[in-house]
């Protein structure tokens, strides 16, 4: 019985000992398309973290040709943000993304106020951007600065 029971022990040890690995896609190609399909201007992160890692990267077309681009983060503290970016009429994204939730306030980032909104579940935040052509959100349960950060580095 030992015999069967130590090596399997140690086969339990061995795959619970190691981290689980996260899957990274890159999301160049995904910039790219929605810059090509876009009618309007896409920013792109320049100049994140070492140790951010995107997760997912995703390009929606809705009916009428409203586009939605969206890029997810995990930070180095393992928190999540998402970078949205739509041409959708603004208090349409802001209900499909946010839940329709209240301005909390401002954030300057970089000289910009940015609205500050709760995010869809608790423990997250949303910074968004109102542009005449396009709503940009960031949103996740990162800290407020990981989230400015984020923000900041739009290019």
């Amino acid at each position: 019985l030992a015999v069967l029971v130590v090596p399997l022990l140690a086969l339990m040890a061995l795959c619970q000992s190691g981290e689980s690995e996260v899957k990274t896609v890159d999301p160049a190609r995904t910039f790219q398309a929605a810059k090509a399909e876009a009618r309007f201007a896409v920013m792109v992160p320049a100049d994140l973290p070492d140790g951010w890692q995107v997760t997912n990267a995703s390009l929606n077309r809705a009916d009428g040709g409203a586009l939605t681009l969206r890029v997810s983060y995990l930070t180095r503290a393992n928190r999540f943000i998402q970078l949205v970016q739509s041409d959708v009429a603004t208090e349409t994204l802001i209900v499909d993304e946010l839940g329709g939730g209240k301005i909390q306030g401002t954030s300057d980032v970089g000289g910009v106020a940015w609205q500050r909104y709760a995010g869809r579940r608790a423990g997250e935040t949303a910074l968004v951007l109102l542009d005449p052509k396009a709503t940009v959100i960031v949103v996740g349960d990162a800290s407020l600065g990981d989230l400015r950060r984020l923000a900041g580095s739009l290019r």
